[in-house]
């Protein structure tokens, strides 16, 4: 009497391909080529498995990774935003106060600007 469901199977193979009428011999050497078959299709979804595990646990890791690089993006854009406040703040205040550094010699006024289109000097020697 067999007692899994995989010697049933095999039986049964034996059986449709040879019948009843299959030597000691022969039934033995296709047996075990069935049962190597067998192995082989456990090792492969066992394989399967694994590599279903890897996927499933690099996603987990890539989920992390992902996280991580939204943090540092997120700080990196506020860090961003702050200089720029900053920077907005600073140019407020610059506004204010006019840099002697600029035309017009920080009066404000704009003196040195040319307020149209420059004429050329005429040619002395016309």
């Amino acid at each position: 009497m067999r007692t899994s469901a995989t010697e049933d199977i095999i039986e049964s193979i034996m059986l449709a391909t040879y019948g009843a009428a299959l030597d000691a011999r022969r039934r033995y050497a296709f047996e075990q080529a069935l049962r190597g078959l067998v192995r082989l299709a456990r090792a492969e979804h066992l394989l399967e498995l694994r590599m279903d595990v890897d996927r499933a646990t690099a996603m987990t890791n890539n989920a992390s990774g992902r996280r991580q690089t939204r943090a540092l993006l997120r700080k990196i854009g506020m860090d961003m935003r702050l200089g720029q406040r900053l920077l907005a703040s600073e140019l407020q205040a610059g506004a204010a106060r006019p840099d002697p550094a600029l035309p017009g010699g920080g009066s404000g006024a704009g003196g040195d600007l040319v307020a149209g289109p420059q004429q050329p000097e005429p040619c002395r020697g016309q």
